[in-house]
């Protein structure tokens, strides 16, 4: 055995071919970035209790590893610690730990609200029910699981990471309910779930989560619920045709689309996700003060008013409706990007260039101050009043259900009253300082 230990950061093991069980040294700090990047037989590697960070890749290319423990100080484990560990069957953590937990050899978050890692080599993981309660799959935490062919997904399940259950070529099938509002970048790549039919359309189950096809005028087959995020984002398509069937666009499924100017939403979809149609030329041509598609979804508010009423009718209110409002910022050319590489519309520097903040001017329409949303709205998505920075009041009705992340990140006013009948509060939804008041039976 050598190991290379530089300020107490283990950066490199040099392994020996007969050694199967390794004892970290008790002063080790940090375990580097790919320090077992080596090929090696560890079945068993040890941490110390004294460890405080574990690197990117830390453990990957442990072919052999089945077992490795989390000591209570680490607050933080890559998604991509354990990648390409197919024989691991354990993941154990220290009861002390504040972050973490393990059920089963599977790794979740403390507060029982993530999925975080379900080892690759588990054999209990081949048909999979994930736990009541789980609101999150995290990125990548499927990722592997070779011997995986069914999961059921609790109601409680809310979003699905990039790469959730990527590399799970066996997954057959996945008992996904309605109330996942979020489906990550690439989340059933290389499953046999995940199909391409010959017309280009790639699908995971109802969810269409990508396009290959060469035609610019498309219709969507029917039996498709969930355009999912990004499926069409950045594609040089004209026309899109959506089934009666859609209930559901992810956030960005048509961002810059840029040839885009016909758009058939129906009457069934419910919700729609952040800048689902950012920079298309459909989108541009919606020009009324509020812009209302499919099933009573508001998608976009054009007016000048300080107070806003949401219409009546009205059910939910979309990803990013009331961004524009951020007329105190500037904008600044989009970052240059090497030739051939992809947006990524989570990086705003990528979709619209750096925003700095300045005064308004005159010929600006006027900060909202206020906003009444009527009863019968139902659900808030994720930053829909991100950038109202002078908004002083909001009434939410009895009734809603759900607020997005962000949703109201900016300033608030004192005395929000939250419903007695919100069951889901996104990340960050109010500002830290803001002053909520939770009704009798409201819960976050």
């Amino acid at each position: 055995m050598a190991l290379l230990i530089q300020n107490q950061t283990l950066l490199e093991y040099l392994p020996d071919p007969e050694e199967t069980v390794l004892t970290i040294p008790a002063h080790v700090r940090y375990i580097g970035d790919r320090a077992f990047r080596h090929p090696n037989r560890l079945e068993k590697i040890i941490l110390p209790d004294t460890l405080r960070g574990i690197g990117t890749l830390s453990f990957a290319g442990c072919e052999a590893l089945r077992s490795v423990n989390i000591p209570a100080g680490i607050l933080h484990v890559p998604v991509n610690a354990f990648e390409k560990c197919p024989a691991l069957w354990e993941i154990a953590v220290d009861g002390e730990n504040p972050m973490y937990k393990s059920i089963g050899g599977i790794l979740y978050t403390r507060d029982g609200r993530s999925l975080v890692c379900v080892p690759a080599g588990l054999d209990t993981a081949v048909n999979f029910t994930v736990p009541d309660g789980i609101r999150e799959i995290g990125d990548y935490a499927f990722s592997g699981c070779r011997r995986i062919r069914t999961v059921i997904l609790p109601d409680t399940v809310r979003f699905i990471g990039a790469g959730a259950f990527s590399g799970c070529d066996n997954l057959l099938w996945v008992d996904m309910s309605g109330s996942v509002t979020s489906i990550g970048k690439e989340a059933f790549r290389d499953t046999r779930w995940m199909q391409t039919d010959a017309e280009g359309f790639v699908t995971a189950g109802f969810v269409l989560v990508g396009y290959t096809g060469r035609n610019t005028e498309i219709t969507v087959p029917d039996g498709i619920r969930v355009i999912g995020k990004q499926a069409f984002a950045g594609l040089p398509v004209t026309s899109v045709t959506l089934p009666e069937s859609v209930v559901r666009i992810d956030d960005y499924a048509f961002c810059r689309c840029t040839e885009l100017t016909h758009l058939h939403i129906p009457g069934g979809v419910r919700r729609i996700g952040y800048r689902a149609f950012y920079d298309t030329p459909w989108f541009g041509e919606q020009k009324e003060d509020f812009v209302i598609c499919g099933d009573g979804v508001l998608i976009a508010y054009h007016g000048a008013r300080e107070q806003v009423v949401i219409p009546d009718g009205v059910r939910c209110i979309g990803g990013g409706v009331f961004e524009q409002d951020a007329s105190r910022y500037a904008e600044y050319p989009r970052r240059p990007r090497a030739e051939g590489t992809l947006v990524n519309p989570d990086d705003p520097m990528d979709l619209y260039g750096e925003l700095c903040l300045r005064e308004p001017m005159p010929d600006f329409p006027p900060s909202i101050t206020s906003v009444y949303i009527p009863d019968g709205v139902t659900r808030i998505e994720a930053r829909a009043f991100e950038l109202c920075l002078s908004l002083q009041s909001v009434r939410l009705p009895e009734g809603m259900t759900y607020i997005g992340r962000s949703a109201f990140s900016g300033p608030m006013p004192e005395g929000v009253q939250i419903p007695e009948s919100i069951r889901f509060m996104g990340q960050d939804c109010f500002d830290s300082g803001a002053s909520l008041t939770f009704r009798r039976g409201s819960r976050a």
